[in-house]
């Protein structure tokens, strides 16, 4: 598997080579816990055959409840999912949430400089897949929700994540020159 460098966005990285730029991040999302910790968020959360799927989401108060963590939260609505963005220290910090037939899609960004930092910025299930190195079959899927107390406890724990996912990046990361 490749992917393309930040450093160098032309040159797709080898896998030896992503070895190499990736260890300092894989050790930032074990100081998280963030394997284990999605892996819960699934297991709490899962498809099940009695879950009635909350289809179609009220907008103003699933808005509402976004917005009750903290952030000020845009949708997108051609693209279909709600954004929480954050700057701090010269980076931009973006938290996607697609939540489309009572499943929410949770995807980070991180941006130095206006370019993308690759390396911490995918879906969940496809860092969980990086980290682990497990075929996709085994990554643990999004969590299910079928009332909005269930969306609210999921969100919880997402945002709880990603604040501990800042600190750290931060902490490793320091302000960019």
């Amino acid at each position: 598997m490749t992917w393309k460098s930040s450093l160098n966005p032309n040159k797709a990285m080898t896998t030896q080579e992503q070895d190499k730029r990736f260890p300092i991040n894989r050790e930032l999302f074990e100081r998280i816990n963030f394997a284990g910790r999605f892996e819960a968020l699934s297991r709490q959360h899962p498809i099940r055959p009695d879950l009635d799927l909350l289809m179609i989401l009220d907008f103003d108060l699933t808005k509402e409840i976004l917005e009750s963590f903290g952030y000020k939260i845009r949708y997108f609505r051609g693209e279909r999912f709600f954004r929480a963005e954050e700057k701090r220290d010269g980076y931009t910090f973006g938290f996607n949430i697609a939540l489309d037939y009572g499943s929410a899609e949770l995807i980070w960004d991180t941006e130095c400089n206006k370019k993308l930092v690759r390396e911490v910025s995918d879906v969940w299930m496809g860092l969980y897949g990086l980290l682990m190195n497990v075929p996709w079959e085994q990554v643990p899927l999004y969590p299910f929700f079928g009332d909005y107390d269930e969306l609210e406890a999921v969100l919880r724990e997402s945002f709880s994540l990603w604040e501990d996912f800042k600190r750290e990046f931060l902490a490793e990361y320091p302000k960019p020159m």
